[in-house]
């Protein structure tokens, strides 16, 4: 049991316990203060920034590194490629070079043939060697009468292959090409008519190497006579 002295020091103090414990109710615990950073008053759109000594010496300017000067470069040296050998050509070959084409050969000339140069008279010509005159003379070509051996004497039936002759005259060219091919040029120097009961006409000259015999009429009886000279 207490003495009544602190009994009542107990019950005097008391109440300011009770005021005390009640005071701490309503006081709201205090706010420990940033000590790197106190906010402005609200409103006033600053910042005051409070630095610790470790916040300023981490925001001491510090000064920038020495620019560190890059490497000069050192030159490779590029290998001289080797020069390369030029591709050789392979030998040409020779073109063939194709034979020069020889022009074409002139027709083969004709043989025993009488062609004139009006082209009126063209016939073949045959043999003609019956001297008594009994073998009838072709009407197909033209004959050499061997029988006559003062010249060349043709002879050939008119009508037939020697009608063209007619409409020859003094100054027409006839060529003959014999029987081997060679070409003889006849030029016509005179023109007449003979009865062949006179047996064979003269030569018109003696430059006269042929002679052209054809009948006027269909008996025989008269004939038409042609020298030639070499044209």
């Amino acid at each position: 049991m207490l003495s009544r002295p602190l009994t009542r020091l107990l019950f005097v103090g008391a109440p300011a316990l009770a005021l005390a414990a009640a005071a701490q109710l309503v006081t709201p615990p205090a706010t420990a203060i940033d000590p790197i950073r106190i906010a402005a008053p609200q409103g006033t759109g600053q910042v005051l920034a409070a630095t610790t000594p470790a916040a300023a010496a981490t925001a001491a300017p510090t000064s920038a590194p020495e620019p560190t000067a890059a490497p000069t470069p050192v030159p490779t040296a590029v290998p001289t490629p080797e020069p390369t050998a030029a591709p050789t050509a392979p030998p040409a070959t020779p073109r063939a070079v194709p034979p020069p084409t020889a022009p074409p050969a002139p027709p083969a000339p004709p043989r025993s043939r009488l062609v004139s140069d009006d082209g009126r008279l063209d016939t073949s010509v045959g043999v003609y060697s019956d001297c008594s005159g009994a073998t009838v003379l072709s009407h197909a070509y033209a004959a050499v009468d061997t029988c006559v051996t003062s010249t060349t004497y043709f002879v050939g039936h008119n009508p037939g292959v020697f009608t063209p002759l007619l409409s020859e005259t003094v100054g027409s060219v006839i060529t003959w090409w014999d029987g081997s091919g060679t070409a003889h040029r006849l030029r016509v120097v005179a023109t007449r008519t003979w009865l062949r009961v006179n047996g064979v006409p003269p030569l018109a000259s003696g430059a006269v190497v042929a002679q052209f015999q054809t009948c006027l009429v269909p008996d025989g009886s008269k004939d038409l006579i042609l020298d030639a000279v070499p044209a």
